[in-house]
């Protein structure tokens, strides 16, 4: 079959003259992509956007419906088109820039699709980190005043990732089906981080680095199946002769996780029979899991006599793998724990909290701070898509921002750093008869505060230079903080992560980066914009704290330091 035969599939799952979903067709649609692989899944979705764009309300379902299908059955292949911004910049193409007070079906059932891929495979998905460009849709919407619909459970429970145990060789195999998609779709975009990301990728998928010791993953899932059985146990110990349980709760999920995993450890068995010590822990594991499901049932259906003769016991030794003991229970999320630590918040008690992630209170008025914040790790390339009102920008080169003034508002901020846009969004806070005009203020832009500037870090790689001013002319106003990187050497500076962290008596506010890499010898070529809150005008000086890392020619560098007398303006 070629693509020819694929986009005859999609044409007749979306015509018009269906009265419903033809679900026979949409999965032989989905079980087609599987199989080939390839462009298929990219084409697949290319294809479709014709149908979700068009005015005929009934094929734009038809079409969403098969979208449906596929992103739940086709995998991390098909998700990676779904998160890319040429397809989802098409996707809200027909959405105007300001809601509709009763926005239609297929606009409705996008919003719904959105708010569900947000929830589960941008948060659960071993591939995440791919997908974000899904979340920042879902925040720009959001920003833009769209209400999402509260996604089904149903869909949820499909969307969200198995806890099904899996042998090494399905784990090997599922992550090689992975990268190879990932691959494919880097040397399609062809820039040069892609295509030096591509070629890092061919490497490890040639054995060649970071060589993945699946067993080890396979231990690892088989110690979260024996915890789950504990537990079982644990929490049957607390029931009574008639007692109910089974009933759709906590006991029924941990006892269909333990089920799940029998088939599978019998499996593991058969495959590690040339290691004895691994096919003893195995199966004493088998048994227990055995006993303690058997168990369970007696309880459940109100046999205690029979529940009460079964004497299981809590299994307190992990089963090890071949080859080596496996990991204890609990290793690796110490790691991370550690690993998250960064530079401190709290100048009189130090604390491991992410600089990047203030704690201020909440309020009504953040949604767009929220938005801002999870936009930090959108990286641009080049523009895709045709474009309508609303898109996730990408400019071909960093821009610095406009200067701060009153009358700037939150709208042209966003449109600045996402990249453009429309040029009607970019010019919002400057005409009353922009998009976004009647959020503005009416009172007319002050004359510029004055700035002061000063030299937050100078290394022989990277300086950091920071512009610092009040945004208005009230005693407590914000100081605004611009701070513009520099490259200094004959290398690309790629990977750039700045954060920063003040006293707790003030309030910190970071809007993300305009990039992230900067050319060789490049001046001025990232800005970042911050805002502190709660200095008033006659203090001695701001003090904060700062961290930077990032790639010098490929090599890892981390940076931190203090400023201690920063100008109060």
């Amino acid at each position: 079959m070629s693509i020819r035969t694929l986009k005859t599939y999609i044409y007749r799952a979306c015509d018009s003259t269906l009265f419903e979903p033809n679900l026979a067709l949409d999965l032989e649609i989905a079980d087609l992509i599987n199989q080939k692989k390839g462009t298929y899944p990219r084409e697949a979705a290319s294809f479709l956007l014709h149908f979700i764009n068009s005015s005929d309300q009934h094929v734009a379902i038809l079409a969403l419906a098969l979208l449906d299908i596929l992103v739940k059955n086709c995998g991390y292949a098909f998700h990676l088109q779904i998160a890319s911004k040429e397809f989802l910049n098409e996707l809200v193409r027909r959405f105007p820039e300001r809601p509709l007070a009763r926005p239609s079906r297929a606009q409705y059932r996008i919003l719904e699709l959105l708010e569900e891929w947000k929830s589960t495979i941008c948060v659960n998905s071993r591939y995440k980190d791919d997908l974000g460009h899904i979340r920042d849709m879902h925040r720009l919407l959001t920003y833009k005043g769209y209400k999402f619909p509260e996604a089904k459970s149903d869909s949820l429970a499909v969307l969200n990732p198995s806890e099904n145990l899996k042998s090494a060789d399905e784990l090997e195999e599922e992550e090689r089906a992975g990268k190879q998609a990932k691959l494919q779709e880097l040397i399609r975009r062809g820039t040069p981080q892609d295509l030096a990301d591509a070629n890092e990728l061919m490497k490890e998928l040639a054995g060649y680095k970071n060589q993945v010791d699946y067993r080890a993953k396979a231990a690892e899932d088989v110690e979260r199946v024996r915890q789950k059985a504990n537990m079982l146990i644990e929490m049957m110990a607390g029931v009574k002769d008639g007692d109910v349980i089974g009933q759709a709760d906590a006991f029924d999920e941990l006892a269909n996780a333990v089920k799940n995993a029998q088939p599978k450890i019998q499996k593991m068995v058969q495959e590690e029979s040339d290691d004895a010590e691994a096919v003893v822990k195995l199966l004493e594991l088998n048994d227990f899991l055995n006993n303690t499901a058997t168990k369970y049932d007696a309880m459940k259906r109100g046999d205690w006599e029979t529940a009460r003769s079964i004497n299981v016991h809590q299994l307190g030794t992990p089963p090890a793998r071949a080859g080596g003991a496996s990991p204890a229970a609990g290793a690796a999320p110490a790691s991370n724990a550690q690993s998250l630590s960064l530079i401190d918040f709290d100048f009189d008690a130090p604390a491991a909290t992410p600089a990047a992630a203030p704690q201020p209170a909440q309020t009504g008025s953040s949604a767009a701070d929220d938005l801002l914040g999870d936009l930090a790790s959108l990286s641009v390339q080049t523009p895709y898509g045709h474009g309508g009102n609303i898109s996730l920008g990408a400019p071909s080169a960093p821009s610095s921002p406009p200067p701060q003034t009153q009358g700037t508002n939150n709208y042209s901020a966003l449109d600045d750093l996402l990249g453009g846009g429309s040029s009607h969004s970019r010019n919002a806070s400057s005409s009353s008869a922009g998009a976004f005009g009647a959020f503005g203020s009416s009172a007319p832009a002050p004359a510029a505060a004055p700035v002061s500037e000063v030299t937050i870090n100078d290394s022989a790689a990277l300086s950091v230079r920071m512009e610092v001013s009040r945004v208005g002319p009230a005693p407590d106003a914000p100081i605004l903080l611009t701070a513009k990187f520099n490259n200094k050497s004959p290398q690309p500076v790629t990977d750039l992560v700045y954060q920063m962290a003040v006293p707790k008596s003030m309030v910190l506010k970071m809007q993300p980066a305009s990039g992230v890499q900067l050319a060789p010898m490049q001046q001025n070529g990232i800005t970042q914009v911050s805002q502190i809150t709660g200095v008033p005008r006659g203090s001695a000086g701001v003090k904060l704290r700062w961290r930077v890392s990032y790639k010098v020619g490929g090599r890892p560098v981390e940076e931190s330091g203090e400023a201690t007398n920063l100008p109060v303006v």
